[in-house]
């Protein structure tokens, strides 16, 4: 019955006086190195590959035979060798410091060992910080889509969302959290959570979570942990005794800056370190190409662009949500089919169900904002155009991660003016390859083509 108190705690009294804190957790519009214990470094070359590799799930050590049979049923019968490298440390309870670029199974590779270890007894409650809803909700529809049996359950708190409604999710006590920093801060400041019982903790695209400035919001919860709350006491009681055991940290990241060795030094000195591909995970498998306009021509060009791309999945991006907003209408009095719009003035309702209707294929054109940049797993999007280059380089690359995932091809398109061209360069730079530039005769052939 002790687990029975686990995430939620019903004394509120006992909750710490300080102000409440719940931000918005989009923040898309208004626009030294730590030395790890030992490095697991694969450098990608043109023909080389992140999933190539030999052994099964079961020669990893995925031994449990409902999972193993999810697994099959949804026809994942070798791992990439991001999740190759990555389950032996989890199931041997490492902390982890992983940065691999996008779509080559990160999430897949903390799912699986994670469940592993709660059937087999060994972890009783889990964490999972995710930057924004959107992608918690995505994590849980991953951990939901292998739970073979109800006793494991799992629960989603993140900001936008009632929180009347997400008391009764911790009211079940779910034994696997998923959270966004800012709205699992407040219910540990109202008193309606605790952390005491929890052995693993996920930072699931921290790179995101810092560009974010959720940084001191990581650290106060990092201090609600059952080890470092220990640790702070002078006289723990027993219970604090009983509940301290080792916690493991696994933090998965996109690219790898050092403000990320930096943020985790202090709190995970001892960590394996796996770098798949180059510092900033770019995707080797996208054609980078660029069409140079003007701002009076650009709005036809993204017609003509968007007419030639009917019945193919492709996603748009804009700078501001405003410029996403008119040019979603305009599309749509244009006659271009199957368009649906992506920013944070959205409901979270709305929200959801354009990322579905993009998923399933219902709508194949999504227009967004740097909301649906990072972390997203939409599959078979066949090319990224960016309206507009972004401002920061870094973002390129977290836009065009959306296609060419799970070692798929894909195309991304940049539609940039004569003022644009240091952005290009810059992008180049961080590429460090050329954008083939395409004149408007080439621009049909190479669509067609897609």
């Amino acid at each position: 019955l002790a687990h029975r108190t686990t995430w939620l705690r019903s004394d509120l009294g006992k909750s710490k006086p300080s102000q409440s804190y719940d931000p918005q957790e989009s923040h898309e519009e208004e626009q030294e190195q730590v030395e790890p214990v030992e490095a697991y470094v694969s450098g990608i070359e043109e023909d080389d590959s992140l999933f190539k590799t030999e052994k099964s799930f079961q020669q990893l050590g995925i031994t449990h035979e409902d999972l193993l049979a999810r697994l099959e049923e949804n026809k994942f019968r070798k791992p990439t060798v991001v999740q190759e490298k990555i389950i032996d440390f989890v199931l041997n309870g490492q902390n982890i410091v992983c940065s691999s670029p996008t779509g080559t199974g990160k999430t897949l590779a903390f799912v699986i060992p994670i469940l592993q270890r709660m059937f087999a007894g060994d972890v009783y409650q889990v964490l999972v910080l995710s930057p924004t809803r959107e992608i918690a909700m995505q994590t849980l529809g991953v951990f939901n889509q292998f739970l073979p049996y109800k006793d494991i359950n799992s629960g989603l708190i993140v900001g936008g969302l009632d929180m009347g409604q997400q008391a009764k999710v911790l009211s079940e006590y779910p034994r696997l959290l998923i959270a966004t920093p800012g709205r699992l801060l407040y219910a540990i400041r109202e008193g309606k959570v605790w952390l005491d019982y929890t052995r693993i903790v996920v930072l699931d695209e921290m790179d995101t979570m810092l560009d974010m400035g959720f940084e001191d919001q990581i650290i106060e919860i990092y201090k609600n942990l059952p080890d470092v709350k220990a640790q702070t006491q002078d006289t723990p009681s027993q219970e604090d005794a009983n509940t301290k055991k080792t916690l493991q940290m696994l933090t998965f990241t996109a690219t790898l800056v050092p403000e990320i060795g930096k943020s985790l030094k202090p709190y995970m000195s001892d960590y394996k370190e796996v770098i798949m591909g180059e510092l900033m995970g770019v995707n080797k498998n996208i054609e980078h190409l660029g069409l140079e306009t003007n701002n009076k021509d650009k709005f036809q060009m993204l017609i003509k662009i968007l007419t030639l791309l009917q019945g193919q999945k492709a996603l748009v991006f804009f700078n501001t949500i405003n410029e996403t907003v008119k040019m979603a209408s305009e599309l749509r009095r244009k006659g271009i089919k199957g368009i649906m719009a992506l920013h944070s003035r959205k409901s979270q309702e709305q929200r959801n169900e354009a990322i579905e209707n993009f998923r399933s294929g219902k709508k194949n054109m999504l227009l967004a904002t740097d909301l649906a940049a990072r972390g997203l797993d939409i599959p078979k999007v066949k090319i990224v155009v960016n309206f507009g280059l972004p401002s920061n380089s870094e973002n390129y690359v977290h836009r065009i991660g959306r296609t060419g995932r799970v070692n798929l091809k894909g195309k991304a398109l940049s539609l940039f003016t004569d003022r644009e061209k240091l952005k290009l360069r810059n992008i180049e730079k961080l590429l460090k390859k050329k954008v083939r530039l395409l004149d408007k005769n080439q621009l049909e052939n190479f669509l067609l083509d897609t």
